[in-house]
């Protein structure tokens, strides 16, 4: 959430570790720890390019949400994802975007994460 990002950014380094334990022992503890960064390098290995996979949209999507239930490709420049929320399929369009006449990673277009998808999937995290 928010206030957790932001009391983490603006830690001390020293002080960050500590926080990150505190999050993880009210959220879980060291398993959920583990298959949290289990996602983190599973991200890597399937969405690094120029960047580091967990720090993609797509990556991002990944560690969050987890594999989506279907993918569909109608182009080479065009990725959605389908995540079944109980009874709603939700989609999440990824487009690819030319800088510079080269092509980039996947991005996600300004406001299409559905708020009950993302949150649905957050609140998974925070209540184990």
């Amino acid at each position: 959430r928010r206030e957790e990002f932001d009391s983490l950014r603006s830690a001390a380094v020293a002080e960050r570790e500590q926080l990150l334990n505190q999050f993880w022992n009210v959220h879980g503890g060291a398993q959920r720890r583990s298959d949290f960064e289990t996602r983190i390098d599973e991200a890597d290995k399937l969405f690094t390019d120029y960047m580091e996979g967990s720090r993609t949209p797509m990556g991002i999507t990944y560690i969050v949400c987890g594999p989506p239930d279907a993918v569909e490709c109608r182009s080479p420049l065009t990725e959605t994802w389908y995540y079944e929320v109980g009874n709603q399929t939700m989609a999440l369009p990824f487009h690819t975007e030319r800088k510079n006449g080269e092509m980039t990673y996947y991005e996600l277009p300004a406001f299409s994460i559905n708020e009950q998808l993302w949150r649905t999937y957050i609140d998974q995290w925070r209540r184990r």
